[in-house]
C-alpha cells in the first residue's frame, strides 16, 4: 500500500467524541434525574397508607435543611472536579454544535406527555397533615395533593367573573387569568363533571378541571420552550430530557399543579423571556413584528404580572442593540423608536 492509502485507511482519532462519552455529561443527567426522585419519592422505603388511613407516617426524607446543603455541595464538587479533568484532556468535541432539529410535533407531544406523566408522580410525594395554607386532598391511599387556600377564590371568580370589579378586589390586576378561568368553566367545565373527573381527583367543582388545566397548559409550554432553545444550541437528546424532567417536578408544580392558582405560570416567564430575546437579536424583525410582541406580552401580563420582567429584558435590549453603541448615528430609528413602539403593545391592554 501506498502511503496515501495507508493514511486513508487508518482511523481518524481525531474524530470528535459524541457529547454522551462525556463524564459530566453523565453526571448531569444523573443529578436531574435524581431531584425529581428525591421529591418524589421522599422516604425511605415509601408504604402506601392502609385504607382509610391518611395520617401514617411518610416523613420526607432529608428533611434537615443542613443534608440538602451537604449532597448539592457534594454535587457542585464532583461537577467541578470533571469540568476541570475534561478541561485539561486534548479537545476532542466539537465546542461548536450543530443545532439539532426536531418537527414541532414531536416537541409538543413530549412536552405534553411528561407534564401529564410528571403532574401525576408529584402526587406520589409525602404529603404532612397540615400543609401550609392548604387542606391535603387524598385522591387514593398513595396520591394526594395540597389544596391551597387561594384556590376557594379563584374558583369563585371561575363561576361569577363580574366579582373582580368588587372595591379592593386582590385579583383585579389579573383580568385575563379570570376571564380564561371562566370560559374553560363554562366550556370544558361542564363536559369534565358529566365524565367524574373532577371526582376521580377527589372534587366536585365543575371549575376545578380547567384551572387545572391552565397549569398544565403553563408546564407545557415552559417545558416546549426550553426543550426548543436547547435544540438550538445542539444540546444532546438526553442532556434536554434530563432539564426538562426539572421543569415537570419541582418545589413549585409539586404544590400548585393540582390545585386552582397562577404559580406554575411562573415557570413560563425566564424561557419566553429568552425566546423572545432570541429572535429579537437575531431575526431583527420590523416595527410591527415588535409592537405585536409587545402587544402579546401585554395580553401575558393581565394573565400573569411578572410578565412585566419580560418587558423590562425587551426593551433594554431594544435599545442596546444597534451597533456602533448608544445616541451614534442611526440610533433613534434602529433602537429608539421600536422601543417606543413595543412599549405602546404592551401597555395597550393595560390601558
Amino acid at each position: 500500500m501506498t502511503q496515501v492509502e495507508e493514511q486513508a485507511a487508518a482511523p481518524d482519532t481525531a474524530a470528535p467524541l459524541p457529547r454522551y462519552r462525556r463524564p459530566s455529561t453523565w453526571l448531569l443527567v444523573a443529578w436531574c434525574v435524581l431531584v425529581p426522585l428525591t421529591i418524589l419519592a421522599g422516604t425511605f422505603g415509601l408504604r402506601g397508607c392502609p385504607a382509610g388511613q391518611h395520617t401514617c407516617n411518610r416523613a420526607p426524607t432529608l428533611a434537615d435543611p443542613w443534608r440538602w446543603w451537604l449532597v448539592a455541595a457534594v454535587g457542585a464538587l464532583v461537577l467541578l472536579a470533571l469540568c476541570v479533568f475534561e478541561a485539561r484532556r486534548p479537545a476532542t468535541v466539537d465546542p461548536t454544535p450543530s443545532p439539532r432539529r426536531y418537527r414541532r410535533r414531536w416537541l409538543v407531544a413530549g412536552s405534553v406527555l411528561g407534564v401529564l406523566i410528571g403532574a401525576h408522580l408529584v402526587m406520589l410525594g409525602p404529603m404532612v397533615d397540615k400543609p401550609f395554607c392548604a387542606t391535603p386532598v387524598y385522591v387514593n391511599s398513595v396520591m394526594a395533593y395540597p389544596y391551597n387556600c387561594d384556590s376557594v377564590e379563584f374558583t369563585r371568580l371561575a363561576h361569577n367573573p363580574r366579582r373582580i370589579l368588587e372595591y379592593h378586589n386582590e385579583r383585579q390586576s389579573r383580568p385575563g387569568y379570570v376571564a380564561i378561568a371562566a370560559v374553560g368553566t363554562r366550556t370544558v367545565g361542564p363536559v369534565a363533571h358529566w365524565l367524574h373527573l373532577d371526582r376521580l381527583y377527589g372534587q366536585n367543582d365543575k371549575a376545578y378541571i380547567p384551572l387545572v388545566l391552565i397549569n398544565l397548559v403553563a408546564t407545557a409550554i415552559a417545558v416546549l420552550l426550553l426543550a426548543w432553545l436547547l435544540s438550538r444550541l445542539g444540546t444532546p437528546t438526553m442532556v434536554t430530557v434530563a432539564l426538562s424532567a426539572l421543569v415537570v417536578v419541582n418545589e413549585v408544580t409539586k404544590p400548585f399543579t393540582w390545585t386552582a392558582h397562577q404559580q406554575t405560570i411562573a415557570l413560563v416567564v425566564p424561557v419566553a423571556t429568552i425566546a423572545a430575546v432570541r429572535w429579537l437579536l437575531l431575526a431583527r424583525p420590523s416595527w410591527r413584528g415588535v409592537g405585536l410582541l409587545g402587544l402579546g406580552f401585554g395580553l401575558a401580563s393581565l394573565v400573569y404580572g411578572s410578565f412585566l420582567i419580560t418587558a423590562g429584558v425587551v426593551l433594554l435590549v431594544l435599545v442596546a442593540r444597534p451597533a456602533g453603541g448608544w445616541f451614534r448615528s442611526g440610533w433613534w430609528r434602529q433602537a429608539f423608536l421600536p422601543a417606543v413602539v413595543f412599549g405602546i403593545g404592551f401597555a395597550a391592554p393595560q390601558l
